[in-house]
């Protein structure tokens, strides 16, 4: 479609998939100067910020993702998907209740993001609210229950399929109930 083409908006998963390849091939400050020429080329688009603060979260470098994931939030205040990375980020910084608050607004934002509701359980468990773990590990369930075994869960980026995530949560489940009963 060649209105595809000229419509000015970057290819999201050309512009995505190069900087992954590229963070992948130990190019990462290549993937960030990509990632971050996307951003100010698109200043409406959150999705290059929420990409390189998930990179920079995976180098730990949560002080610098925390920044960039803040900037992301500012474009777009209601991307479940930024929330999610922001929760994450949070928790590398040892700041389990805005964690949580973040998790959660991403679970409101996107009811089907069953990552966000996987990571909310594990920090509700941790916290120490294993019934409202259990809540959100039913969620979990219920969305998995729709997939199938090998199909990724969320996006293109996550290297978690359906039947690990269900092997996972039926493992968190467990130790919930065992710490319930003890």
């Amino acid at each position: 479609d060649a209105s595809a083409e000229d419509d000015g908006l970057p290819r999201d998963c050309d512009v995505a998939c190069d900087a992954q390849k590229r963070f992948d091939a130990g190019d990462r400050a290549g993937a960030l100067r990509l990632l971050k020429r996307a951003a100010d080329e698109h200043p409406s688009q959150s999705a290059p910020l929420v990409l390189a603060a998930r990179m920079l979260a995976a180098t730990l470098q949560y002080d610098d993702a925390e920044l960039v994931v803040r900037l992301a939030l500012e474009r777009d205040q209601i991307d479940a998907e930024a929330h999610f990375v922001h929760g994450l980020v949070l928790q590398g910084l040892n700041r389990a209740d805005a964690a949580l608050d973040a998790l959660r607004r991403s679970a409101y934002l996107d009811p089907d993001h069953v990552l966000a509701h996987f990571s909310l359980a594990c920090l509700l468990d941790t916290l120490g609210s294993p019934a409202r773990a259990c809540a959100a590990l039913d969620r979990v369930d219920e969305l998995l229950s729709m997939m199938d075994d090998d199909d990724r869960v969320v996006d293109e980026y996550e290297c978690v399929t359906a039947g690990r995530l269900r092997e996972l949560s039926e493992v968190r489940r467990q130790l919930l109930h065992r710490e319930v009963s003890v």
